[in-house]
């Protein structure tokens, strides 16, 4: 359903993603171009709404969608999250380094980095990088 929002709902899930993701209010706020984290508070309790123009921005700071975010999320959208296909694969992809890499070393972001390269050339029948 897609109506109006509930300032104290969308708050509600800014926080529950912001905390998901480890960041803290001032992270978020910086993340936005807000000065502080006083807006980021008011928008989590509900005080303030969020301007329409600035939900994707939410969302992409979040890592997450619009809709997700709006509580649009359909059962095709949570299907596909949950098999892997199109973009809400990559989303979960992008919230799994967001989340993860902050516990690996740089010879680890490096690996990662390293089997996205080779996964990609094996795509396009090349060898990959390889490490000597």
């Amino acid at each position: 359903m897609q109506g109006k929002s509930n300032p104290t709902a969308l708050g509600e899930k800014i926080r529950r993603r912001r905390e998901e993701l480890g960041l803290t209010q001032d992270e978020l706020a910086h993340r936005l171009g807000y000065k502080s984290r006083s807006t980021i508070n008011k928008i989590e309790k509900g005080v303030n709404d969020v301007a329409q123009s600035k939900i994707e921005a939410f969302a992409d700071a979040l890592h997450t969608t619009p809709a997700d975010l709006m509580g649009w999320k359909s059962d095709a959208a949570r299907h596909d999250l949950l098999l892997g296909s199109g973009d809400a694969a990559l989303q979960e992809v992008r919230f799994a380094l967001a989340l993860e890499a902050r516990e690996l070393d740089e010879g680890d972001l490096n690996d990662v980095l390293d089997f996205i390269k080779f996964l990609r050339s094996k795509k396009r029948g090349r060898p990959g990088p390889r490490k000597g």
